[in-house]
């Protein structure tokens, strides 16, 4: 992935939350002016501040980079149809999916066992 393909897999994360860059910056702590000069200068972050766009997104470093095509996973289709919708929620609304599938979990194997992560 070149510098202008990472940029382009940011801003695909952005627009899908309706970040501009001024909302994302207030997310994150990043400075505009970063997030400025990335765009205009086809910059790469450092890695803190790469973790820190994936903590803003409420994703994983290895989401980020995952594309439709990306076969890295072998998941059924419905699975892939649960996750590519999960992708478009809120980090909020993502930690309210994440409770409810523990809760079913837990109720499923009928014990009160260690809680999947």
């Amino acid at each position: 992935m070149n510098d202008k393909e990472f940029l382009d897999r940011l801003n695909y994360f952005r627009n899908i939350y309706n970040y501009s860059n001024y909302r994302f910056s207030k997310l994150t702590d990043i400075p505009v002016s970063t997030l400025y000069s990335m765009d205009n200068h086809y910059s790469v972050p450092t890695m803190h501040t790469f973790l820190t766009f994936c903590d803003g997104f409420g994703i994983t470093p290895c989401e980020f980079f995952l594309q439709d095509c990306d076969d890295t996973l072998t998941i059924s289709g419905e699975t892939k149809k649960i996750l590519k919708n999960i992708t478009l929620l809120s980090p909020e609304n993502k930690r309210l999916v994440q409770d409810i599938i523990r809760e079913i979990i837990k109720k499923q194997s009928g014990a009160a066992g260690p809680r999947p992560n």
